[in-house]
């Protein structure tokens, strides 16, 4: 494991993935959850819904954390399993309170799936990527889709940025 990934793992084990008094995670420091957002961070996080075929056998959740928002959950609902892979054990000990008995879950690398070809339906990974060095995100993204179906679809978010073409316009 490289330094910058097992620097990852352990603030997400450590920090990260802790709860705080109000039931939030520690990490949720770095996100926008004042009331007056709520409505509009909820369609977001919705949006995710309609990158991905609604139902199959297999979801993969690539970096899934600990599956801390209820949006999160309604990716996987018309699955038979979703695979929570993460390389933090308390996101995987987190998520699994969760989902439960909906979820197998995978301590793994996101460069580096440790999945055969074509094993899921559909597949998220939401906020992950941007943590692998850069060298790593092609890899991450070829990952995804070596392992997604032929013909099935992920949903990838890396971030709520401006699209390129509009700051270059």
């Amino acid at each position: 494991m490289t330094d910058t990934k097992q620097k990852v793992r352990e603030f997400y084990d450590e920090i990260g993935w802790q709860q705080e008094d109000d039931g939030h995670y520690q990490n949720a420091r770095y996100e926008d959850l004042r009331l007056i957002s709520s409505e509009y961070i909820h369609k977001t996080r919705l949006r995710v819904l309609n990158g991905i075929i609604p139902k199959g056998r297999l979801m993969l959740d690539a970096g899934s954390g600990p599956v801390q928002y209820e949006e999160y959950k309604a990716y996987s609902q018309g699955y038979q399993k979703r695979v929570c892979l993460d390389i933090s054990i308390q996101a995987l000990r987190e998520a699994r309170e969760r989902i439960d008995g909906h979820g197998l879950f995978v301590v793994g690398d996101l460069a580096n799936l440790p999945f055969k070809r074509e094993s899921f339906d559909g597949a998220v990974s939401m906020h992950a990527i941007h943590h692998l060095a850069l060298t790593e995100h092609l890899r991450a993204y070829s990952e995804i889709h070596r392992v997604l179906v032929n013909g099935r679809t992920a949903a990838i978010v890396n971030g709520w940025h401006e699209p390129l073409l509009s700051r270059l316009a």
